[in-house]
């Protein structure tokens, strides 16, 4: 198409954007570019909401299979192309690939085509030429125009100094405005055989052969001593038209050798500016320094009081009564009066008949004398006395003794029982002071832990649990497969495992590479955690480490299983006998019993 303004200008426009759309294989050619157009062949783009810094067309010949890369003008949102016509050679159809570039962005925006034809008149541009005066066929290369040869003989220098053509181009001019020769009175050959007399061909003959050797100084230009003069220039070094370009081509070479620069961390000015960086400081007038800001409250010391409350044990309050229920039950508020009551000690001794009995006895095994009521009643009577030492009884008149209960201790809780066991809520260690063999109730059963024992130490060390469950604690467990868990149980000194959680109480092992999976170092294409370093709870560790059997519902080995003890990061593994399997879980495992007796002290916190 045409610009309206510039006649000779011929444009094909295209609109260009960033899109992802499939582009059509198809070549759609709605205009054409000819070989004849010189210096007025551009492609025009339009871009749609691009800010770019360069444009690059790839011009693709389609039958010739030749390439052209073209950089374009950018200003504002359009893009101008120029498209050298020089190189249509044949009609063929050229496909344009459009590059746009930003910084370190670039994008392949647009695809087009058009057709190109070579020109008639180019097409025929080899053909001979006829010459106008002499009907001569001249070939085309051979012509030179009269501008061609004018500039041709200005760059001729001799000598330093400018050819002077002027008589040339004088005699050249009058050659030029010489008047034609009227031809129409003058015969053909074929008119002269029909009409010319034997005698006046031989007359004309001769005519002709004299002019043949006649040299004509008027009318023929003799150059023969131009020719020998620009040969001899042609011939000659010319030095002052020549461009040395040695200089340019030594820094260049050093311009090529420069450290390349990485502007991929670089902005341009343009994304400077958009920053909106600041220039100047701004006015700290109204701000404040950090040292006249008041300190913040600082809760360090409240935190750690709350954390230490957060962690005493908990108190199981089931066995409380509110103040209301206790006022209801009528308990005494002080001691009743002992004034209608007798000592111990006024207390009259019962009666001891022992000694009547022995000799009643005796009586009876003899089988004779019996006596008589009369006769009893006339045994004297001698009272025996009962003596309480400590919480020991003692009768009189060899009666013998009985030990007591001893009574309960001015700083022992209520209800306890003795001095060798005592009631409490909490456990005992740090906090209850009692001899060797002593037992303490835990009456909220702290953790599990009912009865401890004293085992050693006369201070408020030392305690350890007779009686105590844990119940099943669920542990956090690693290389999992869905529903799988592992729980852990302490019964006073003993800790056992159970696994399960999948059908039929199956365990199972995510494939390796799985979420959740975790490999172990020494192997980690077969061994896999269950419980990491330090996984095994404090108050549930071995002392030692230990090894089982892991196995397959039918009972065919999988490997083994690896507790680590407290040499060995307390820590739980599968040992399998191959490679765990990275496309597939492994579902079906069934863990020989693990069980072990511990000497870690009942755990203060459960799992």
């Amino acid at each position: 198409m045409y610009e309206r303004g510039q006649p000779l200008k011929k444009i094909i426009k295209r609109q260009a954007g960033v899109c992802i759309n499939v582009r059509e294989n198809s070549d759609k050619v709605k205009e054409e570019f000819y070989s004849h157009d010189k210096n007025n062949a551009y492609i025009e783009l339009r871009l749609n909401g691009l800010n770019v810094e360069k444009v690059i067309v790839l011009f693709h010949f389609k039958t010739t299979n030749r390439l052209l890369e073209v950089v374009g003008t950018v200003e504002n949102n359009l893009v101008s192309i120029p498209f050298d016509t020089s190189l249509i050679t044949t009609d063929e159809i050229v496909d344009g690939f459009v590059y746009a570039e930003k910084v370190v962005q670039s994008a392949d925006i647009l695809k087009f085509s058009f057709g190109v034809r070579v020109s008639e008149i180019d097409k025929h541009g080899e053909l001979p030429v006829i010459e106008k005066e002499t009907k001569r066929i001249v070939a085309v290369t051979d012509i030179v125009t009269k501008a061609e040869l004018e500039e041709a003989i200005k760059n001729i220098h001799v000598e330093g100094a400018t050819f002077d053509d002027s008589e040339i181009i004088r005699r050249l001019q009058a050659l030029e405005t010489k008047p034609e020769i009227d031809t129409s009175g003058f015969a053909t050959k074929e008119e002269l055989a029909n009409k010319v007399e034997r005698t006046e061909i031989s007359h004309i003959s001769a005519d002709i052969e004299a002019l043949k050797t006649k040299t004509e100084k008027d009318t023929v230009y003799d150059d023969s001593a131009l020719r020998e003069r620009v040969t001899a220039l042609e011939n000659k070094t010319d030095n002052d038209t020549v461009y040395n370009d040695t200089e340019i081509k030594q820094r260049l070479e050093v311009l090529e050798h420069k450290p390349s620069v990485n502007t991929s961390e670089l902005v341009t000015k343009q994304e400077l500016d958009s920053k909106g960086y600041l220039t100047k400081h701004q006015s700290l007038e109204e701000y404040a320094k950090k040292t006249e800001i008041p300190q913040p409250y600082n809760d360090t010391e409240l935190k750690e009081r709350v954390s230490q409350l957060e962690n005493k044990p908990s108190i199981d309050t089931s066995n409380f009564v509110t103040n209301e229920v206790l006022n209801s039950k009528g308990y005494l508020t002080q001691h009743q009066s002992l004034e209608g009551y007798a000592k111990k000690s006024e207390i009259p001794q019962p009666y001891n008949d022992t000694d009547v009995k022995q000799r009643l006895s005796v009586v009876e095994q003899k089988g004779e004398g019996y006596a008589t009521k009369e006769q009893i009643a006339s045994i004297p009577k001698t009272p025996q006395k009962l003596t309480l030492t400590g919480n020991t009884l003692v009768l009189s008149d060899g009666g013998g003794s009985v030990t007591l209960p001893s009574q309960p201790t001015s700083n022992a809780p209520a209800g306890q029982v003795n001095e060798y066991e005592i009631h409490g809520t909490g456990m005992p260690n740090g906090k209850v002071t009692a001899p060797v063999g002593t037992t303490y109730v835990d009456t909220a059963v702290t953790n599990g832990a009912l009865k401890w024992i004293k085992q050693k130490g006369n201070d408020n060390q030392g305690w350890v649990v007779l009686i105590g469950d844990t119940g099943w604690r669920t542990l956090n467990i690693k290389s999992k497969l869905g529903n799988s868990y592992l729980k852990i149980r302490r019964k006073n000194d003993t800790v056992t495992y159970q696994f399960g959680g999948l059908s039929w109480g199956w365990f199972g092992v995510i494939r390796r590479g799985g979420v959740g999976y975790e490999a172990q170092g020494s192997d980690r294409e077969r061994n896999c955690y269950i419980l990491g370093l330090g996984g095994v709870p404090v108050g549930f560790r071995s002392e030692g480490s230990l090894i089982g059997n892991i196995y397959n519902d039918k009972g065919v080995s999988y490997g083994t299983w690896y507790l680590g003890g407290a040499g060995d990061s307390n820590m739980l593994r599968f040992q399998f006998t191959d490679p765990v399997p990275t496309d597939r879980d492994i579902g079906d495992i069934r863990v020989s019993s693990i069980s072990y007796l511990t000497s870690e002290p009942w755990p203060d916190r459960l799992p």
